[in-house]
């Protein structure tokens, strides 16, 4: 649906744009019904033929797509603000992410190759090979594309100063022209001269020709030459204006020009365009000239500069050619269009070098004063704005020209010294990421997975298992020294990615993009500090309450907090719970069913707090190790905890009676290791879990037993599923009571740990045996929470002494397995084996894949089939064609992506929600609200102004404008931070006295009105 949205947004012209603002003035908001019809309409205008029954369908079914993107808060409602929003957000974010976008460049240093300064810089692709001229002398240097010192071409002080350097591909041998009216050629290996001769004039500019085997060189007069080198003689000359003839002092020849129409003055450069017969001049005279090769004769002059053109690059994949000079823009050209397509701000001094990256949209222009700009050609934005140094750290001073090394990402500016910057290199391709990745989590919104390493958030395609786009910047602070990521979750839409970082930051970003939407701030916390934090210190944990849009994180000040994200705009805090640990909190977790909070810290203490009222309900004593992680198990009043020593307990909560914050039972994860030939046993500390649940419905089994099913059968009706850091609503929503009247299928518990094992425990004999022995039994409905938004504050620091007390004597027991109650069992493990090289970080099961998502400090994440058989590995090399750093290209991956999910039924789930949405559609248009459309299109379509909706949409983002050639203006972004964060405003009220008349009552009465 992705294309087929960005396709429909680029069918809206300014008529339609402004129909749209129309629509949402009057009626003040869209509902999915209202904003469908509204967009079908334009969509289908001046379409005489009628759309068949399936593309209805698909269009229907992308629109709805379209307002959930848009609707990123859920609140089922659009105003215009949000709608051009999204509008600048899609044509800027998205792209900004992509993997093969344009990556951020960063100053590497200054090489300091010689005294003198540098005058030109050139690298030639054909031999890999950077030269330098030196400024005001005949020296040029060759080097490596490491800039190691190969030789110097050096002249006599009589062959006056270096005017241009070109590599010969075809015979091996640089050209070089001076301002002695002498152009010589040297061997590529020693730089020895090879030969030489005079020329008529100073050729001031070269471009090789290798398919023609000819070498095109320029004079300050504007006539350009063509050179036959294995003949050391002219072919033609172009150029000149047609009374100048020309004289061969050697043969007495007069010859005329090829073609009469040419520059005036002085031509400063010569550029081959890739692809096509042509070679592009840009001349002192504010011309730039386009020539035929094959012919010599002009086919276009470019006008549109006031002063003089210096430099040209073009890209063959985009087709634009590229300009700028004495001007302080740069101007951007079709070669078949005589005007310019945009013109680019933001040079302080005249251009001095632009070059494009080939097989990339990035496109860097220098200007005098050092200042170096990288632009992407897509939307002629500019993404980033760089300065270098010298040795004393000081911004380099001015430069003479500059150069770009695809094959390694560096972009070369010649002053002073070389100042260097390089790009981010994907240094290791077969990996998930360069950081050990903390969390990976599946979104069945938009079948994609999520994984988080410290700096980067990264989203992959589930059918393919290809790196669709990455976020970095994502934590507190600006972008380029954002804090570390800690703890991830996503709403319960997938639409939003929460995160917190390691100086207590939590915010909100749209999923699709990574724009920024919102921060959740403390006022204890900015009354401390003076920032805009929610925590103090590192954020620990963090989990999403679906059913009532609430945030919880927990963090290593020790304290809980819990924040409302019904607002669109900003994240209010509720309440905070303080006082009950007395060290780091390290496991958060949350029931709906019970509607409890579980915090577990690192001197194993875990503590239930009610999630409404913020009071400490119960502690769990029993561990004597730090807390790894806490699982709710609904729908049974159960919470399992894990810690460092390998321990598992399963405890009883609010609504198990006496047996309330008890330990029910426990068991440990041991792994048997081979050691001196004979094998044992050995604890892993479990760092994650996840649980898979299901209820039989065909079970007519007494007490709530059913026969156990095969290993291989993971599919019910009805079924739990959760992992770390996203806690889903679960496919039982709404079943408890149907779920408690049928019996336990299946009740598998997936366990990662410290080691890189996975474990599949079946607990199903140990739930049964729980429900025997002590009645507590899935809950048939959830616990009644009055006001989640409650606003309050609790200290439970006048309980933890005692707490404290019991946990000391718990710890100087001696306590093994036999503090549990005696249940009489054995845990069975289903499967275990080794995953990762190193700890598991997160664990999460795909009921609809059969699959499990495994992410690991290995800097992995697996995809495993429910027998333990990889069936994936996501490796940010994959499927990227291109050279990556190093110059090498990622090798095939050994396991084959084998990760499918039903795309049939989701069709069909999406087309019987069209169908839906269709009949609503329907409904309005029988009422009013569509005959007041039909008339509005019929009678004031060309009456709508185009320019003020332009405008609109311009200020959203705070645009500079770009000046084209037709006088129009077209948008760019003016910086690099994103557009401010969307606004969802809440329904407006329906008052007596507009009750029942639709939200377009007020035009259709003055309608009325003025028809009578």
């Amino acid at each position: 649906a992705s294309s087929f949205i960005a396709d429909m947004m680029m069918e809206l012209d300014a008529k339609k744009v402004s129909y749209l603002r129309h629509e949402f003035e009057q009626r003040g908001e869209l509902t999915l019904s209202e904003f469908v019809m509204v967009m079908k309409v334009c969509l289908t205008w001046g379409n005489r033929t009628q759309l068949s029954t399936g593309a209805e369908a698909q269009m229907i079914s992308s629109l709805c797509e379209l307002f959930a993107q848009i609707d990123i808060n859920g609140d089922g409602a659009l105003e215009w603000a949000e709608f051009t929003s999204f509008v600048v957000e899609m044509g800027l974010e998205s792209q900004q992410h992509k993997p093969d976008g344009i990556q951020a460049y960063s100053f590497s240093g200054a090489e300091e190759i010689g005294r003198a300064r540098i005058g030109k810089v050139y690298y030639f692709s054909g031999n890999d090979s950077i030269v330098t001229c030196e400024l005001d002398k005949c020296v040029c240097s060759v080097f490596t594309n490491e800039f190691a010192h190969r030789y110097n071409i050096s002249r006599e002080e009589s062959a006056g100063v270096i005017q241009g350097v070109v590599f010969l591909d075809s015979m091996d041998q640089y050209a070089i022209s001076s301002s002695a009216n002498l152009l010589s050629l040297h061997d590529e290996h020693s730089g020895h001269l090879v030969k030489s001769f005079r020329t008529p004039s100073v050729q001031v500019c070269l471009e090789w020709v290798d398919e023609y085997l000819t070498l095109y060189t320029a004079d300050r007069s504007g006539v350009i030459r063509a050179w036959d080198l294995v003949e050391m003689e002219e072919k033609h000359f172009m150029g000149a204006a047609a009374s100048d003839t020309y004289n061969d002092a050697k043969t007495g020849d007069n010859r005329r020009e090829a073609n009469g129409s040419g520059h005036t003055d002085c031509v400063m450069a010569l550029l081959r365009l890739d692809g096509l017969e042509i070679l592009a001049s840009a001349s002192m005279d504010c011309r730039i000239g386009l020539w035929d090769l094959a012919t010599g004769k002009v086919r276009n002059m470019l006008e549109g500069h006031s002063k003089g053109i210096t430099s040209l690059a073009y890209s063959s994949e985009y087709r634009f050619l590229v300009s700028g000079g004495f001007e302080f823009e740069i101007f951007v050209w079709n070669p078949y269009v005589q005007q310019q397509i945009a013109r680019l701000p933001g040079h302080a001094d005249s251009v001095c070098g632009i070059k494009t990256v080939s097989g990339t949209p990035v496109l860097v222009t220098g200007d005098r004063s050092g200042v170096i700009k990288v632009w992407d050609m897509r939307t002629f934005a500019c993404v980033q704005t760089l300065m270098g140094e010298d040795a004393r750290g000081q911004r380099a001073p001015t430069i003479n020209g500059i150069c770009t090394v695809a094959p390694q990402n560096k972009i070369i500016a010649a002053g002073a010294s070389l100042y260097v910057f390089e790009s981010r290199k994907m240094e290791n391709p077969l990996l998930t990421d360069d950081a050990p990745v903390l969390l990976a989590v599946f979104n069945p919104t938009t079948l994609t997975f999520a994984t988080a390493s410290a700096k980067e958030i990264k989203i992959w395609d589930c059918k393919t298992g290809q790196l669709l786009r990455t976020y970095r910047g994502l934590g507190g602070g600006s972008e380029a020294h954002a804090s570390e990521l800690s703890a991830l979750c996503l709403d319960f839409r997938q639409r939003k990615l929460f995160t917190g970082d390691h100086l207590g930051h939590v915010l909100a970003y749209d999923y699709l993009n990574g724009a920024h939407m919102k921060t959740f701030r403390s006022p204890d916390v900015a009354a401390e500090n003076g920032e805009g934090r929610a925590h103090c210190l590192e954020v620990s944990g963090l989990v999403y309450c679906n059913e009532h849009k609430i945030l919880i994180s927990a963090s290593w000040d020790r304290t809980i907090r819990v924040h409302d994200d019904e607002l669109s705009d900003a994240g209010v805090l509720l309440r905070w719970m303080s006082g009950g640990h007395a060290a780091d909190i390290t496991s958060l977790a949350y029931s709906y069913q019970t509607s409890l909070i579980a915090s577990g810290s690192s001197d194993s203490v875990i503590q239930v707090w009610d999630f409404e009222l913020g009071r400490l309900q119960g502690t769990c004593s029993g561990h004597r190790a730090s807390i790894t992680s806490l699982r709710f198990l609904d729908p049974f009043p159960l919470l399992l905890s894990t810690d460092a020593d390998g321990k598992l307990r399963l405890w009883g909560t609010r609504n198990a009676g006496v047996r309330a914050y008890t330990c029910l039972f426990a068991f440990e994860n041991s792994m048997r290791t081979s050691r001196q030939g004979s094998s044992a046993k050995a604890l892993a500390a479990v760092m994650t879990t996840a649980v898979h649940i299901e209820f039989d419905t065909d079970s007519d089994t007494e007490d709530g037993q059913a026969e156990e099913k095969g290993d291989e059968s993971w599919g019910a009706d009805f079924s739990f599923t959760g992992q770390d850091g996203y806690m889903g609503r679960g496919e039982h929503e709404g079943n408890s009571e149907q779920m408690k009247a049928h019996a336990l299928a299946e009740f598998l518990l997936f366990c990662g740990d410290e080691q890189g094992h996975i474990c599949i425990w079946d607990l199903k004999p140990v739930i049964l045996a729980i429900e025997r022995q002590h009645r507590i039994t899935a809950l048939a409905h959830p616990h009644v929470c009055m006001n989640p938004r409650r606003q309050t504050s609790y200290d439970a620091s006048e309980y933890f002494v005692e707490q404290r007390k019991a946990q000391q004597r718990i710890n100087g027991l001696a306590l093994g397995l036999s503090d549990s109650p005696g249940l009489g069992l054995k845990v069975k493990k289903r499967r275990s084996w080794l995953a990762h090289d190193d700890g598991v970080t997160s664990l999460g099961s795909i009921r609809e894949a059969d699959a499990i998502l495994s992410s690991s400090f290995d800097r992995l994440v697996k995809l495993w089939n429910s027998r333990g058989d990889c069936i994936g590995v996501l490796r940010q090399g994959q499927g990227l064609s291109k050279t990556l750093g190093g110059g090498q290209r990622p090798s095939q991956p050994d396991v084959q992506w084998d990760f499918h999910v039903n795309l049939k039924e989701r069709k069909e789930r999406r087309r019987q929600e069209a169908l839906k949405v269709k009949h609503e559609i329907s409904k309005l248009e029988r009422h009013s609200a569509a005959s007041d459309l039909v008339s509005f299109v019929r009678e004031d379509w060309e009456s709508i102004s185009d320019a003020s909706v332009l405008d609109d949409i311009g200020q959203m983002s705070d645009f500079k404008e770009l000046e084209l050639g037709n006088g129009q203006r077209l948008s760019s972004a003016a910086r690099t931070d994103g557009p401010a964060p969307r606004k969802t405003p809440k329904m407006k009220p329906i008052n007596a006295k507009n009750a029942g008349k639709g939200f377009n009552w007020r035009g259709r009465e003055a309608r009325r009105s003025g028809a009578s």
